[in-house]
Order: C-alpha cells, then sequence, then structure tokens
C-alpha cells in the first residue's frame, strides 16, 4: 500500500484527512513496538469513521511502520573488537599461559625429584647397609683370599646367609658382588664353605680357585635400576715417625681401582654408586668410606706404590 493512500481517506462519499497520531506513539512504532489500536480521536466513541474503517486503517499504518526507515545507531552502541586489541589480547593471554604453565612444570618436577631422592635414599641405604654387614664381618685369616675390581668384590665373611636351607647360625661363606653395567643391577652371590681353605697362595696368577670347596650357592639382585656403581681400596700409608710421644702425622690415603690377591686387608673400601632414571633429570649419588674392623697390615708408603704398582 503507497504513501499516498494514507493522504485522504473517503468513506461514504466524503474525505476525511489522515490523522496525526501522537509523536510517543510514532517513536514507539519506530522502535519496533508497533501500536494495537488507534489513536482514540480517530477510532473513539465518537469517530464517525466505521469500524472496518478503522481495521483497514490499522492494518495500513501497521503496514508502513514496519517499512519505515530505521533510526541510526545510538552513541552507546557496543562496537566489535579491531585488529590491534585481539593481537593485545592474544599476547597477554599468551604470557599468562606460558608464566602459569612454567609454574606448573617446575612444581612438577620438584615434587618428583624429592620422591625420587627419597626412594634412591632408601634403596641406596639397603645396599649399603648390606656391604656394610658383611665387610664389617669378614673372616681376618682369609685375608690374602680378597679380591676385586672396580665392578666386582669377592670377600669371606662368618654371617647368616641369607638364602640357605640351614639357617642354624653364621656360617663361614663366599661372598660376591658383581655390578652390570648393561642392565644396571647389582647381583649378590653366596656360597656356603664346605671345606678348609688353602692355606697359602704361592703365585696369584697361577691359583685355581676351584680348590676352594663350596656348597648351596645362591644369586640374587640387591639393586636395580643403577647409573654406575664402583669399589675403590683405600690404603693408609705409614707414618714416617712412629714415636709414641709425637703426635701422629695426617698422611695422604692411596687409592686403588682393583685388589688382587695376596695384598691382604686395605685400611677401609670406598663405595660410590648413582641412580639416575632420565638423562635430563639430576643423578642421585652416594659415597661412603667403610674401614677395615679387623687387624691389617701396615706399610711405609713406598712400599705400597711397590705393591700397587698400576692400580693407584
Amino acid at each position: 500500500m503507497s504513501r499516498a493512500f494514507l493522504q485522504n481517506v473517503r468513506v461514504h462519499g466524503q474525505e476525511y484527512p489522515t490523522p496525526s497520531f501522537p509523536r510517543k506513539w510514532e517513536s514507539r512504532t519506530r522502535q519496533g513496538f508497533p501500536k494495537t489500536t488507534l489513536d482514540p480521536r480517530v477510532c473513539g466513541d465518537d469517530d464517525p469513521l466505521s469500524r472496518s474503517d478503522c481495521q483497514r486503517l490499522r492494518a495500513t499504518d501497521i503496514t508502513h511502520a514496519r517499512y519505515r526507515p530505521t533510526l541510526p545507531p545510538s552513541k552507546n552502541h557496543h562496537r566489535g573488537f579491531t585488529l590491534v586489541e585481539l593481537l593485545v589480547a592474544t599476547m597477554l593471554l599468551t604470557i599468562v599461559m606460558t608464566a602459569v604453565y612454567t609454574l606448573f612444570f617446575t612444581v612438577i618436577q620438584s615434587w618428583r625429584s624429592i620422591e625420587n631422592d627419597h626412594g634412591y635414599h632408601r634403596k641406596s641405604r639397603n645396599v649399603l647397609a648390606l656391604i656394610q654387614r658383611e665387610y664389617d664381618n669378614v673372616f681376618a685369616p682369609a685375608a690374602y683370599l680378597m679380591e676385586g675390581t672396580p665392578h666386582e668384590l669377592t670377600l669371606f665373611v662368618v654371617a647368616p646367609p641369607m638364602q640357605s636351607e640351614d639357617s642354624s647360625g653364621p656360617h663361614l661363606m663366599r661372598v660376591r658382588y658383581r655390578y652390570n653395567p648393561r642392565q644396571g643391577e647389582l647381583e649378590r652371590e653366596e656360597a656356603l664353605i664346605e671345606a678348609a681353605l688353602p692355606p697359602f697362595i704361592p703365585d696369584p696368577d697361577s691359583f685355581d680357585r676351584g680348590r676352594i670347596q663350596l656348597k648351596q650357592p645362591n644369586s640374587f639382585v640387591v639393586a636395580r635400576g643403577l647409573k654406575d656403581f664402583d669399589f675403590r681400596y683405600v690404603w693408609m700409608p705409614q707414618p714416617d715417625s712412629s714415636y709414641w710421644r709425637n703426635a701422629p702425622v695426617p698422611v695422604e690415603p692411596l687409592i686403588a681401582s682393583y685388589h688382587r690377591l695376596k695384598w691382604g686387608f686395605p685400611q677401609a673400601l670406598d663405595i660410590r654408586l648413582t641412580y639416575q632414571d632420565e638423562e635430563d633429570t639430576p643423578p642421585y649419588v652416594a659415597e661412603v668410606r667403610f674401614p677395615t674392623r679387623t687387624s691389617t697390615l701396615r706399610r711405609e708408603r713406598y712400599q705400597l706404590e711397590n705393591i700397587l704398582g698400576d692400580a693407584l
């Protein structure tokens, strides 16, 4: 319906001017709230228009109000984000997430490190306590039979066997510790001495170890997950001045990498073990020195250097 139709309305042969609607009603119509009833001056009780004409005018006005041009947006209307604002927000969000991730990763790594250190400390303490117990109970007459390398140690001790059917008490045993670098395991072997030990070894290189009669051999793993395990043999030279009135003079010990037959007991035994699960985590290192409880033969420094040779 055109706008010209609204200029004049003819009813029963008479023209009537288009009614002027109130400004309040007109603004509500522009905002999308059409009026449901016409102004009382047009379709009131005293209006000469018929009911059908009022309904036609109502439909015409509603149709016309629907197609009225909309008003421009007000100043309070919110606009969208610009590209610069999005970039700044993204950068700030990245910084915050990076800081949160760094903090979270640091806390998790610290917690794992503390937990691993506690577990490594317990494992190391159990292994070292076992070795110390047996080294404190070495059989003194079999000192010439002690031998060892950086990854292996053989002792003759008097102690209760750990895996044996006979549990009557301590026995003379041969105990051997062997470290396997490929598997990262420390293996312990024990066997009871069945007959008397050979009293003397003329030549360590030609000595037949089969002369030592053993029974009930057993072996088991005492530690797993080792990164490294080393034995070191500590020799203390006799001081130059041994007069009883003089104060003892501190001497520098000699550290040997291996121990051969007929050398006797050293003055101490050094053990260094290392645990490490992953390459990027710091290793757990434990170092301990066990003094020899039984009597040992003290020698001069030059004598020890001649005996130990390339083991130093």
